[in-house]
């Protein structure tokens, strides 16, 4: 017998039959699994919608996901829902942009001081020059300092005479010009014969006034921004305990040369560090007139950019920022940009003109000069003596010489000069002035600018429109907050689980392909 050995056969396996089996398996058991979490994470998230609705504050959305609710009832209540939530978006959206626009007014108050602050008094004479003082040796100085004076603006029939003359001959230095004008311009202590503050006596002379250039040459300022003189306060009102000054303004020595025909004075009340502006801003006061300044104090506060329009930025030539000053600044350094020199009102240290520099430069840029680019918009906080004039002619006819001792004519000057002997009060009525300034009350009106709309106004009114349309609050906030952390949990959650058990399952498969026991193994 023949012996025969055979290696054992490994048993056939239908590998087709066993993939689809493993993979029905595999399959049935994920989607049921996938279903019942897919089913539980929906139950999960309408529970947490019906808790929200029933215990949120917000009104309305308990009405569109409560329990045993009709849909006819449901859906009028998520409609009227919905409007109410749209209105108080547009009505908080309006309240915003409201709040962004920064709105203003202005807030009027009335208050009383025991003492006012007296303003500066600058005061001028029309007369540039004085007619005795003026001879062929000066002529031609004469006429530069008038050009310089106003070198931007338009000179008298005569001016122009003589300027044209000075253009071509003058060759002094500025420096000696301006010795002659304190020599043949006006001096302050034959414009001011009679001065009082206070009711006080001696309570200030001509020594209290400071010169000041301007386009009337020599003016002089009363309380200005000097170290020497001390601030002065009204503690009364009325006309005896403010500034009482009798001035002669010297007609007979006017000359052809002023820009104006005027006879008298021109005057400005103003800050102490702010210039005075006479040109623009100064009351004329005629000849044989006294004139009476009754003074309202006011003081205005305004808000910087960007919520107001005022600006509070240091000034080159001044202590403090006001718009004159920025304006007569904003003018100064143009023309010294343009021109390389200044005008004789102008501030600062840059060179003054000269005859030729204004004929072919100042002349030529004079819409530059007076209208240029600066920028100068209302100060933050400034004061204003708005006054009240009042006028009454100037003397009586039968005014004696004692009673003009009061305005400051001494009997010796009256006996001396034959034209004050022959006709006192002609004399007086043509060349004396008497000018009383003072407060007509302590009484002083203050005006603010604030903020119209603030953020607090703003929160009530958003809460107002939060509490109107919707019943909801801060708190109501709160709990939409922890309602969407909530449900952003359960969601992360409920897709992080499928993928979980995914990955667990391969696992499971690829261990039992591996295993000794399992019929496939090699």
């Amino acid at each position: 017998m023949e012996n025969s050995y055979s290696r054992p056969r490994k048993p056939s396996v239908d590998f087709s039959s066993l993939n689809t089996i493993t993979t029905t398996t595999k399959s049935g058991s994920q989607d049921d699994s996938y279903s019942q979490q897919h089913r539980s994470s929906l139950n999960i998230s309408y529970h947490q919608e019906e808790e929200f609705a029933n215990t949120t504050s917000c009104h309305g959305i308990s009405h569109v996901f409560g329990k045993g609710i009709s849909t006819t009832r449901r859906l009028i209540w998520t409609l009227a829902t919905l409007t109410m939530t749209v209105i108080c978006i547009i009505q908080c959206v309006d309240r915003t942009l409201l709040l962004a626009s920064n709105p203003t007014r202005i807030v009027l108050k009335y208050d009383v001081a025991h003492k006012i602050r007296f303003p500066a008094v600058t005061i001028c004479n029309f007369n540039r020059f004085r007619n005795s003082t003026i001879n062929q040796s000066n002529r031609h100085r004469l006429g530069h300092l008038l050009r310089l004076m106003s070198a931007t603006h338009v000179l008298s029939r005569g001016g122009r005479q003589i300027a044209k003359i000075n253009a071509v001959n003058n060759t002094q230095d500025i420096q000696d010009d301006l010795k002659l004008l304190a020599q043949v311009g006006e001096q302050s202590d034959t414009l001011i014969k009679y001065c009082s503050w206070n009711n006080q006596l001696n309570g200030c002379s001509a020594k209290n006034f400071t010169l000041t250039y301007t386009e009337y040459g020599n003016c002089y300022t009363f309380n200005g921004e000097s170290s020497d003189n001390p601030v002065l306060y009204q503690k009364h009102i009325g006309r005896y305990h403010g500034l009482r000054l009798v001035m002669d303004v010297e007609a007979n020595e006017y000359t052809t040369w002023n820009p104006e025909p005027d006879v008298g004075i021109k005057f400005r009340i103003h800050e102490a560090d702010e210039p005075p502006d006479i040109e623009a801003r100064g009351v004329a006061v005629p000849a044989g007139y006294h004139a009476y300044a009754r003074l309202k104090y006011n003081r205005a506060t305004f808000l910087e950019e960007p919520i107001g329009k005022c600006n509070s930025r240091p000034l080159q030539y001044y202590h403090r920022y006001t718009r004159g000053g920025c304006k007569l600044e904003c003018k100064t350094n143009a023309s010294v940009e343009a021109c390389g020199c200044r005008a004789l009102y102008m501030p600062g240290s840059a060179p003054f003109c000269t005859a030729r520099q204004i004929d072919h430069c100042i002349l030529q840029n004079l819409d530059k000069l007076e209208h240029g680019t600066c920028d100068c918009p209302t100060a933050c906080l400034f004061s204003t003596y708005d006054p009240k004039m009042t006028f009454s002619a100037i003397p009586t006819e039968t005014i004696t010489l004692e009673e003009a001792a009061a305005l400051g004519i001494s009997l010796d000057q009256a006996q001396s000069d034959p034209v004050i002997n022959q006709s006192l009060a002609s004399y007086l009525r043509k060349n004396y002035i008497l000018l009383d300034i003072y407060m007509e009350r302590l009484k002083y009106r203050s005006a603010k600018q604030e903020l119209s709309y603030t953020y607090n106004a703003f929160l009530s009114d958003i809460g107002g429109q939060l509490g109107l349309f919707i019943g909801a609050s801060v708190l109501t906030i709160l709990e939409i907050g922890e309602y969407l952390m909530k449900k952003i949990f359960y969601l992360c959650k409920t897709f992080h689980r499928p993928l979980k058990q995914n990955k667990n399952d391969t696992a499971n498969f690829i261990s039992n392909l591996q295993s000794p026991n399992n019929p496939i193994a090699v």
